[in-house]
């Protein structure tokens, strides 16, 4: 975990989204899936060191291939079903729905809040990770300051998102759409699943331009690979004409997806978000 200022409110901040996870609705995600795969679901992240917000951002798109980036999120997913894993295996006859809200570590607290529940989609999830704190419903003090309780936290959190989505759209809009987009460089993915309550099918959001993203990050380890087996230079050549494509490919794709724009806003709003939390507790 990354060092934080004694007495500073909040020590990471991260809002990511399940269902842009690699191989999310196709069987599990690649063991040997890139960084940037990994790293996609990431919609914001913000750790604090020294006291000083830290926006890690890698490239122009705006994407988050840190290894404690991609560390934490992967914690945190883990810890977010984990109530529900639990509540399945005491009460295996019904499909629990619950969620974790609070993880208590030794040296912290993870808060996490669901974001847009009204828009009926689930795993658009923030946490935040605050210093220990006491599991009584008010703030505390210690140093002389007061610190926010996980439900104080929450509660700033989705107001804070309210107003983003008024202002900004939100996050399921912007990555959703029910229609095919005209773009045709950009894909969507039709997911269905059963309804087992009412036996019918259900459909789940599409999420632009993923399905293609994926795909060719999948077609260039396939390609590395017949790379690495080649028996002939000329079957070695090939291939890495091949990848040469796939890359321009990735990249084009890549930089269209609308989940570029998405991070940007989020990145701006939720730094000031941020920075008013923090003049706040002074």
């Amino acid at each position: 975990m990354s060092k934080v200022k004694s007495g500073h409110l909040s020590q990471r901040l991260i809002i990511f989204h399940l269902g842009l996870l690699p191989g999310a609705h196709s069987g599990g995600i690649d063991e040997a899936a890139s960084d940037e795969e990994l790293s996609e679901h990431i919609l914001y992240y913000n750790e604090l060191k020294g006291g000083e917000n830290v926006a890690t951002t890698t490239d122009a798109r705006c994407s988050y291939q840190t290894e404690e980036a991609i560390r934490f999120a992967g914690l945190c997913s883990a810890y977010f079903s984990i109530q529900a894993t639990i509540d399945n295996q005491m009460n295996a006859q019904h499909r629990a729905e619950s969620d974790t809200k609070e993880v208590y570590l030794s040296t912290c607290t993870l808060v996490f809040t669901q974001l847009e529940t009204s828009e009926k989609t689930k795993g658009i999830v923030v946490v935040a990770q605050l210093p220990r704190s006491t599991r009584n419903k008010k703030a505390r003090k210690a140093e002389g300051k007061d610190y926010f309780s996980p439900d104080e936290m929450r509660h700033r959190l989705t107001k804070a998102h309210d107003l983003f989505q008024h202002t900004n759209r939100g996050i399921h809009t912007r990555l959703c759409t029910t229609q095919h987009s005209e773009n045709k460089n950009l894909m969507v993915i039709d997911i269905n699943d059963d309804d087992d309550q009412q036996s019918r099918m259900t459909v789940k959001p599409q999420y632009i331009g993923m399905d293609e993203f994926y795909s060719y990050h999948k077609r260039l380890r396939k390609m590395h690979q017949l790379i690495s087996n080649a028996s002939t230079k000329n079957e070695k050549d090939q291939a890495e004409e091949e990848v040469d494509l796939i890359q321009r490919q990735l990249s084009e794709c890549a930089h269209s997806l609308p989940i570029n724009a998405l991070r940007m806003d989020l990145k701006q709003f939720y730094d000031s978000f941020l920075r008013d939390i923090a003049v706040s507790e002074c």
